[in-house]
């Protein structure tokens, strides 16, 4: 439940470096789920994955938001911790990336 930026930092490399999981079980977790009407969908094993590389995964709690972003092919890591009231916090992170990437 508490965590610091850095922390996040960690954990995502120590995620993305095949520390935690293996890399048939990321390869799982980063795939698309299927829903039982046969649809695909946008979210694999508690990450949403945003395109091709991207995957990122959201939470909040009364007055706090959290953002974490790992890039797979580049190997960054995006982290926003928020003690504010922004349930938009991925459209401004996504914002703030655009120029990141440009």
């Amino acid at each position: 439940i508490f965590s610091s930026a850095s922390d996040l930092v960690i954990y995502a490399q120590a995620l993305i470096n095949g520390d935690l999981l293996s890399q048939d079980t990321l390869d799982e977790a980063f795939t698309p789920a299927t829903l039982a009407n046969g649809k695909k969908t946008t979210y694999g094993f508690g990450w949403e994955l945003e395109g091709e590389g991207f995957i990122s995964h959201e939470g909040s709690w009364e007055g706090y938001n959290t953002y974490l972003g790992i890039d797979l092919e580049d190997g960054y890591v995006f982290v926003v911790l928020d003690n504010g009231d922004h349930p938009d916090i991925a459209d401004l992170v996504e914002e703030a990336m655009e120029g990141f990437y440009e």
